[in-house]
């Protein structure tokens, strides 16, 4: 498997800044413009793709689904929601337009085969792949046929389930990212499971983030520990009603884990040499030395000895692990406390 991978010419993985994805869902209400400005704020947060959701609730769900709770008033199910909130084809394919126009890649999940199919008209350059679709291997197997990137998200899954995904994309020769996810809205961050990104990278693919949690404190840790693939989600009010809206981000917290990102990789690419940074760093070094001074006035032709010396900044005079040289010696004129004490000053 890769540890690396190109999705629309920008790297991922190993060796590359964090790939922050902002994911919309359907926060968007069923709204274009409202889409296009999660588009447009997403940008401006810096974000490197946006990801929305694409259900169709014919293709996906049946009547005996008890998912299907009320979603308030205007929509008695989740699948009156999803009809609501879909898109048309032509509507995708304006949203990907505004993405590109942003330099932000065009993520959208699929729920369904027909989603995908229309997906692939519509043209993505990665998939990205629900916590509840894992087990669907033949849908993992569909996807794999694209030979593009495909990014995992973890949620309802055992290692056993992680197992058969990497094994399929394997077989296909598919770039694979897998992401620590728990599905839970908002995530407790006792659950969040940073650990498991270690475990992921074990299988010598892209690891990374899907966090629920609506807390800058799991993107900024994921990042700090070598996450390649942040996935968020966004809003612009955590007051806005809506089912993810708990587990979202706000742009301005978005903005914040966009700057991580570069800030981190520029640490993480900068390796230091401790014994070169201090090298580099003698004169500094010395302003907080330790040179020999005398405690108090001392005066000409005092022998020295130790009780009437003590070490003081900087340490531009007599080094004070040296002091044992300056013992016994005599004073060629008086000194005072509040100055070195130099070689100039002693009798040879």
């Amino acid at each position: 498997m890769l540890k690396s991978f190109s999705i629309g010419g920008r790297q991922v993985g190993e060796g590359s800044p964090g790939y922050i994805v902002a994911e919309v869902g359907q926060a968007h209400e069923g709204s274009l413009r409202f889409a296009h400005s999660f588009i447009d704020s997403a940008a401006t947060a810096g974000a490197d793709a946006v990801k929305f959701q694409y259900h169709i609730p014919t293709s996906e769900s049946t009547v005996d689904e008890p998912f299907r709770i009320a979603m308030g008033s205007q929509d008695t199910s989740r699948y009156e929601y999803w009809a609501r909130t879909s898109f048309t084809v032509e509507q995708w394919h304006e949203i990907k337009s505004h993405c590109h126009d942003r330099q932000l890649e065009f993520l959208c999940s699929p729920f369904s085969f027909e989603a995908v199919d229309i997906l692939r008209r519509v043209g993505v350059k990665a998939w990205k792949v629900a916590s509840g679709e894992i087990f669907q291997s033949d849908f993992i197997e569909n996807l794999c046929l694209d030979k593009i990137p495909l990014i995992v998200s973890t949620g309802l899954a055992s290692y056993s389930d992680v197992d058969k995904v990497v094994a399929a994309c394997e077989n296909h020769a598919t770039p694979l990212a897998v992401l620590q996810c728990t599905t839970e809205y908002p995530t407790p961050l006792d659950r969040v499971g940073l650990n498991v990104i270690e475990r992921l990278k074990q299988y010598g693919v892209v690891a990374g983030l899907s966090d629920h949690s609506g807390q800058v404190f799991p993107g900024l840790a994921a990042l700090s520990l070598g996450a390649s693939i942040i996935e968020l989600h966004v809003t612009f009010n955590r007051d806005i009603a809506g089912p993810d809206t708990t587990s979202s981000l706000t742009f301005e917290e978005l903005y914040l884990i966009c700057e991580s990102r570069d800030a981190f990789h520029k640490m993480n690419g900068s390796p230091v040499d401790k014994d070169l940074l201090a090298g580099s760093l003698g004169e500094l070094r010395k302003n907080f030395g330790r040179s020999v001074t005398t405690k108090q006035i001392a005066r000409k032709d005092t022998i020295l000895t130790k009780d009437m010396l003590t070490p003081k900044k900087p340490g531009w005079g007599i080094p004070w692990s040296e002091v044992g040289a300056v013992l016994g010696k005599k004073l060629k004129r008086d000194v005072e406390p509040n100055r070195l004490l130099t070689l100039d000053d002693l009798e040879s």
